[in-house]
């Protein structure tokens, strides 16, 4: 795993970028975390296990194809970083200075996928609605404020959401339209364990559906 420090944010903050590599020679499968300072671990020391390390055991069984998995850092200001009024920024971000880091220093093909957890799973939603920067999203007990600041243009091929209810999946999926899957999980706890829990599987129902589009 390397570790790509201080990359200029648009809003004048600097962020370290995680990013996990399969031991391959081929193009792989891109990956994009939101909070990725809580997903990812050097030694196995913590349960569930780091998405780094999950993923080294995941493919060398078989049960999942190389990726390349990218953890984007969060700052104590994440709310407003990760929300729908100021997804610009965040856009800019991504598309401006990590997606052609990831693309010059590293073999991955599309299509891209992007991840996140409560405000990071509304604003993978909200990335992958821009033509061009994701093509599939996760989200994981999803802040969910549609509105005057929604992207209208949806983009995403495919949608995965873990829910708590099938009323709060009904209403995301009403906004989205037919290219969204969702698990319902209804004792979810809104906390990082649960976010590192369910991410594995979430990646997992991604990169199925990545062979299908």
């Amino acid at each position: 795993m390397e570790i790509i420090k201080d990359l200029p944010f648009p809003n004048g903050d600097a962020r370290d970028i995680y990013v996990y590599t399969p031991d391959v020679e081929d193009a792989s499968l891109l990956v994009v975390i939101y909070d990725g300072q809580f997903v990812f671990d050097l030694y196995p020391t913590k349960h569930p296990l780091g998405i780094n390390l999950y993923a080294d055991m995941a493919i060398k069984q078989g049960k999942l194809p190389p990726i390349t998995i990218v953890g984007i850092e969060s700052t104590a200001d994440r709310l407003n970083e990760l929300n729908p009024w100021d997804h610009h920024t965040c856009q800019t971000f991504l598309s401006g200075t990590v997606l052609p880091i990831v693309e010059k220093q590293y073999k991955v093909k599309r299509p891209y996928i992007n991840i996140g957890f409560s405000a990071g799973g509304q604003v993978a939603i909200y990335m992958s609605r821009y033509a061009g920067l994701f093509d599939m999203a996760g989200a994981i007990l999803p802040l969910w404020t549609p509105g005057k600041h929604e992207i209208n243009a949806i983009y995403s091929r495919f949608t995965y959401l873990v829910m708590r209810s099938q009323s709060d999946a009904n209403t995301i999926k009403q906004s989205l339209g037919d290219n969204v899957v969702y698990d319902i999980y209804p004792d979810a706890y809104h906390t990082v364990n649960f976010f590192r829990q369910i991410l594995p599987h979430t990646i997992e129902v991604l990169v199925k559906h990545a062979s299908e589009i």
